[in-house]
């Protein structure tokens, strides 16, 4: 169906809208004359979910302006309907700027409409409906906190389910688990995981006490089990931008980690593994016999640590390179201030955390020695080889344990950035424009991780 339409200044402007047979979407495209769209859908909650990290959600009882520009990441789902409807709007990669359009007051605000730019590409738009498919629950008191609460609401089918938190600065993102468990999760400790399943209800628990805001709790994408006749959002993408688009939106390739040895394929990964299989010669005696297997596994152990300095490094130049960009965006942009200042917190909390564990972790050139004195041992039999080599074999530990917990501090602190990034909602286009690039900047870094770094 072609729709035309007049301009206030009497110009034509046509558009393109089609459905295809067994499709669940509608595609728009602009024929004359059109730049944007405007799907006008009032909405409780929007959210871009993000299969590599945290999803951003957008509370308009959190945005004081009539306008939030809305990072242009391939989709966009908008929760309406009274927990009945999922609105998904999607568009093929490219320069497209999205634009929220709040109404209501206080309380009672919504999302009342989306524009989205077409940048001469086609839109695609599907609903995904059915009783209770997603929840939204205000969760703003302190006593709710270290308690389980009881949701009342019912998964109406199987899938995988995703539960996030909208907090007043951020977003944290979770897949929902089949029972209550206890996990240790950076950098919160042991807690109890905050979203599971119960008899199909969704229980929620609060990770601390000013972890306050707005839960959401949607269907992501589908599992063995889930119906046919069930669409999720990952279904949707994979119908409307085919196979090879989709993919690179899920960004599943960047998903697999790095060798932990570098350039060096490891016989056993990680330092604790290795010394102690490397202590069995020891302490049997046949140290020297077993000379060049011991030599080949302290190599094992070198090129381990240096993997991870150098992932270490890479997180302390980013960190730099983004305070200086930011800094120098803001002298052009005033309204980059907060981002620029934020950018150098970050900076500045790597730096401190690195020099904190440095006399632990100690430099690479110590790293080396410690790893040459073991070789050594294996020149002359010795009685006291075993004694020295405990000793060389803790200190290694205790240097590798010290720089895999940093590695993993430095990943949640750049995590944490980048959610914060995405509650910033800036209200005009070069602001957000920048927010994109860093946003992508971060998934860079963070892509190819080194597994010592967790989730």
């Amino acid at each position: 169906m072609e729709v035309t339409s007049r301009t206030k200044r009497g110009d034509s402007a046509r558009i393109a809208v089609s459905l295809g047979l067994g499709r669940s979407f509608v595609k728009v495209g602009a024929l004359q004359n059109v730049s944007a769209l405007r799907l006008c859908a009032r909405a409780r909650l929007a959210a871009i979910p993000d299969f590599f990290g945290d999803d951003v959600v957008f509370d308009p009882r959190k945005s004081p302006g009539d306008r939030l520009y809305v990072p242009a990441e391939n989709f966009l789902l908008s929760f309406t309907g009274d927990g009945n409807t999922i609105l998904m709007s999607v568009w093929p990669p490219g320069d497209q700027e999205v634009e929220a359009i709040l109404g209501g007051d206080k309380e009672e605000r919504f999302l009342e409409a989306t524009e989205i730019s077409l940048d001469n590409k086609s839109l695609y738009f599907a609903v995904l409906d059915g009783p209770g498919i997603w929840l939204g629950l205000a969760l703003e008191q302190a006593s709710f906190a270290d308690k389980d609460i009881a949701t009342g609401w019912k998964r109406p089918f199987e899938a995988k389910w995703r539960g996030d938190f909208r907090l007043a600065d951020r977003t944290d993102s979770w897949d929902i688990e089949s029972a209550r468990n206890t996990v240790d999760i950076r950098p919160f400790g042991k807690v109890v995981y905050p979203f599971w399943f119960e008899r199909d209800q969704a229980i929620v628990r609060l990770i601390k006490k000013d972890y306050l805001g707005t839960a959401l709790v949607y269907p992501l994408d589908r599992k063995q089990n889930t119906p046919l006749m069930v669409l999720t959002p990952v279904d949707m993408l994979r119908e409307t931008l085919g196979a090879g688009p989709c993919e690179y939106v899920l960004d599943r390739e960047g998903l697999s980690p790095r060798n932990p040895g570098g350039d060096r394929q490891l016989v056993s990964t990680g330092v604790c593994n290795t010394t102690g299989a490397t202590q069995h010669f020891f302490e049997l005696g046949i140290e020297c016999r077993e000379g060049q297997l011991i030599r080949d596994l302290a190599d094992d152990v070198l090129a381990f640590n240096v993997t991870v300095r150098k992932r270490l490094e890479e997180y302390r130049a980013f960190a730099r390179n983004l305070a200086e960009l930011c800094g120098e965006e803001a002298k052009r942009n005033p309204a980059v201030q907060p981002i620029a200042e934020r950018a150098e917190r970050l900076r500045k909390r790597l730096e401190d955390l690195f020099a904190e564990r440095l006399k632990a972790m100690k430099t690479p050139e110590e790293g080396v020695e410690l790893v040459q004195k073991i070789k050594d041992l294996t020149r002359e039999e010795d009685p006291e080889n075993l004694g020295k080599y405990l000793d060389l074999g803790a200190r290694l530990r205790g240097l590798a344990g010290t720089q895999d917990s940093l590695a993993g501090a430095f990943r949640s602190e750049v995590r944490l950035f980048r959610r914060e990034l995405g509650a910033m909602a800036p209200t005009d286009r070069a602001t957000m424009k920048f927010v994109e690039k860093l946003w992508e900047r971060s998934r860079s870094l963070l892509r190819k991780k080194h597994y010592t770094e967790g989730a």
